[in-house]
C-alpha cells in the first residue's frame, strides 16, 4: 500500500481525512481493482513469458555457462514478482527497500549485466505484445526503476581528485 494512504489509514485516531487526502484515497481504491487483475495476470503467465527468452538467451549467448544464464533468468523473476508487488500496492519506494539494492549487487558480483539487460529488453517487449496500455502504464515505472539497475554508474572525471599517492 502506498506509504501516504497507510499512514492516513494510522491516523484515524487522530482526526479525520482532509478532502485532498480523501481524493488520493479514492484514487487508490479505485484502481486497485486493475491493479489486483494486472498482478494475477503477472503471476499466471511468468512461465509463458518466461520460457520463450530462456530459449532465446541459449541462442544469443551460446559459450555463456548455464549457470550464469540460469541466475539472470531467475533475476529476471524475481524483478517482475516484486514490480508485480510494487504495482499492486502502488508504493513507488517498495523496489528500493525490498529490492533493488541486492538485485544491483547480484548484477555486480556475477558481473550479468549485459544478461540482465537483454532479458529484461526481451520481457518488456514479451509483456507489451500481450498488455494493453492501461496495464502497461501501472507497471512501467517500475520496469523502470529495475532497468536503472543496468546501467554503469557515472565515473566522476575530474583533475582535482588526482593525489599524488595515486601517481606511484
Amino acid at each position: 500500500m502506498k506509504p501516504v494512504i497507510e499512514s492516513l489509514f494510522h491516523d484515524a485516531e487522530t482526526c479525520y481525512l482532509k478532502s485532498d487526502e480523501i481524493v488520493e484515497v479514492s484514487q487508490y481504491m479505485s484502481s486497485l481493482k486493475e491493479r489486483t487483475r494486472l498482478y494475477r495476470t503477472i503471476r499466471d503467465e511468468e512461465i509463458t513469458w518466461m520460457q520463450p527468452i530462456a530459449d532465446d538467451l541459449e541462442q544469443c549467448f551460446p559459450t555463456e555457462q548455464i549457470d550464469r544464464l540460469e541466475t539472470s533468468l531467475r533475476n529476471a523473476m524475481l524483478s517482475m514478482r516484486h514490480c508485480a508487488m510494487a504495482m499492486l500496492m502502488d508504493d513507488p519506494t517498495y523496489l528500493e527497500g525490498h529490492f533493488l539494492t541486492w538485485f544491483q549487487e547480484s548484477i555486480e558480483i556475477h558481473g550479468t549485466s549485459d544478461l540482465d539487460n537483454h532479458i529484461h529488453n526481451a520481457l518488456r517487449k514479451q509483456i507489451s505484445q500481450v498488455l494493453n496500455t492501461s496495464q502497461m502504464s501501472l507497471l512501467t515505472p517500475f520496469l523502470h526503476k529495475i532497468e536503472s539497475s543496468f546501467k554503469p554508474t557515472d565515473v566522476i572525471n575530474d583533475d582535482s581528485l588526482l593525489t599524488v599517492a595515486g601517481l606511484f
